[in-house]
């Protein structure tokens, strides 16, 4: 077990003690996706639940945007600009 040896304690230990939270979250979305997915509860509430699961994958992204020449400057890729004609 490579990555065990690796990966400093502290990491392992909070890995440990989120672990059941993390597995009761994932286990309630996964009953909500059920009970969306066989319409066990149709109507408003599963489409209130959709608008949900997509406003929450997007929480904290910023809206895309083009890089302009100046932020891949920044990231060290050089660009050459070519005159069409």
């Amino acid at each position: 077990m490579t990555w065990l040896k690796e990966t400093p304690c502290d990491v392992v230990a909070a890995f440990s003690r989120m672990l059941p939270r993390i597995e009761a979250d994932e286990y309630r979305a996964g009953a909500t996706v059920v009970g969306v997915g066989h319409a066990f509860k149709a109507g408003p509430w599963a489409r209130r639940q959709q608008v949900e699961w997509d406003r929450a994958a997007n929480v904290g992204r910023a809206p895309k945007k083009r890089p302009t020449s100046s932020d891949l400057a920044a990231l060290g890729v050089k660009m050459k600009v070519k005159a069409n004609g």
